[in-house]
């Protein structure tokens, strides 16, 4: 498996209930959201535009729905502000590698839902700017 492959199914971890499906990335234990967390951080790490020649990730594409759909996910069912920021970041950087992710934002609403965890948790200013 590639390293996007693997970022993607941490942040769609189900944990140990079988009958749920992959694609939901189910809210989960504290556990498990804090592995999510760390992906969501790698995440924003590797596809940095600040990074140069940052132009392409291996991957990404076979997985892009599910990881845009999981970070949205963290962002509405987090629950603290690292967590946000950290998922915000991962979506903005990837609007940028990736602009067809914001198609999938779109369709997902995920602007809502990053406008709704702004104003719902005590966030910081740097997650506001994300």
């Amino acid at each position: 498996a590639g390293g996007i492959e693997v970022l993607a199914d941490i942040l769609c971890d189900i944990g140990d209930d079988p009958t749920t499906s992959r694609t939901n990335c189910i809210r989960g234990d504290e556990r498990l959201q804090q592995e999510r967390t760390e992906a969501a951080g790698v995440l924003a790490q590797v596809t940095s535009p600040w990074i140069e020649e940052n132009h392409h990730l291996g991957g990404l594409q076979d997985h892009l729905r599910r990881i845009v759909v999981a970070l949205t996910e963290l962002c509405k069912n987090g629950g603290d502000e690292e967590r946000f920021l950290l998922a915000s970041a991962s979506l903005a950087n990837l609007s940028f590698l990736a602009p067809e992710a914001i198609d999938i934002m779109r369709d997902i609403s995920a602007a809502q839902v990053l406008i709704a965890a702004a104003t719902n948790y005590q966030i910081v200013v740097f997650a506001k700017d994300q």
